[in-house]
């Protein structure tokens, strides 16, 4: 929703070299998380007019962190797979609960 309201004011502004098409945008940018895709359209903006077909870059650019996303996650559930084995019978001691906290941990990097 926050997304689809960014997107509304991009082009009531009028900086950007023509509107935004939501029908075009939306399914690339849903596949994002919605910190990453307010991101892609704070780039956007800061572009403004210098991007001549702002719904092409828009889409594309979504696309490609979608896809680093998921390159990511795949790797992350590898590399988590590879310490359970690793733990060999201790990893089975754990809640499952307790077990996807380190994992979450592992992933974000903030122990506090």
């Amino acid at each position: 929703r926050i997304v689809v309201e960014r997107i509304r004011a991009l082009n009531a502004e009028g900086s950007l070299a023509e509107p935004l098409r939501l029908g075009t945008v939306a399914a690339p940018l849903a596949a994002l998380d919605e910190a990453y895709a307010l991101a892609l359209l704070d780039s956007l903006a800061e572009e403004g007019p210098a991007i001549l077909d702002p719904t092409a870059w828009l889409a594309r650019a979504a696309a490609r962190d979608a896809a680093r996303a998921r390159a990511e996650a795949s790797e992350w559930a590898a590399w988590e797979q590879r310490n359970v084995e690793r733990a060999g019978e201790l990893a089975g001691l754990l809640p499952a609960a307790v077990l996807e906290r380190v994992h979450a941990l592992n992933r974000g990097s903030a122990l506090e």
